[in-house]
């Protein structure tokens, strides 16, 4: 759905050059973004399905050789009920 990484795949060659292009375009993304409301109103129905987005944070993807690994980050709030939990046993 994202016009940019469809140019990506479209324009670059396949092999490592687009892996690289599209690595680099997706370690940008931090959020699953929720489908922008439809032009044509609400009672249209869509041309695509969507996927929805649920606005959570992604976990940062990692590259070493052909190895990913997924790092997620912790959020400020997240901490503050990990010690809730922790004091309430």
């Amino acid at each position: 759905n994202d016009p940019e990484l469809a140019k990506i795949v479209r324009t670059v060659p396949v092999g490592k050059r687009r892996f690289e292009a599209v690595h680099a375009y997706c370690t940008k993304i931090s959020i699953c973004k929720p489908d922008e409301p439809n032009e044509n109103g609400e009672d249209a129905p869509p041309s695509q399905p969507g996927h929805g987005g649920c606005g959570r944070l992604q976990p940062a993807i990692r590259r070493e050789a052909l190895k990913l690994f997924s790092v997620n980050k912790q959020q400020k709030h997240d901490e503050e009920d990990d010690t809730k939990a922790q004091q309430d046993k």
